[in-house]
């Protein structure tokens, strides 16, 4: 399939004819199953409209991009903080190297 061509994807029960961006037809059907898996999560753990447990798979999925573009190395909060206080003493021992007088 040429990339100018709409490729048929279900999502929560609803058909929809996609372009794939880039042409990428791999990552639309890729996307498409990860929010139609988020979907019915959401809709086998409680009786909502498919509509609101649209809306919740949007949110969840947000949530999991916001944290990936956080953190995109997935270190904990507390390996984050050793790093950020290992490089913090590195600089400080690279300014006192410059900031020395040579002998």
């Amino acid at each position: 399939m040429g990339g100018d061509m709409k490729i048929p994807i279900e999502i929560g029960g609803q058909s929809f004819r996609i372009r794939p961006p880039g042409g990428n037809e791999d990552r639309l059907r890729r996307a498409a199953a990860y929010v139609a898996e988020k979907i019915a999560a959401i809709e086998r753990a409680g009786a909502i409209s498919s509509h609101r447990s649209s809306i919740l798979a949007a949110l969840e999925i947000t949530l999991e991009l916001l944290a990936v573009h956080e953190n995109p190395s997935n270190l904990s909060e507390e390996e984050l903080l050793r790093a950020r206080d290992q490089i913090d003493a590195v600089i400080a021992k690279i300014d006192s190297a410059l900031t020395q007088s040579p002998d």
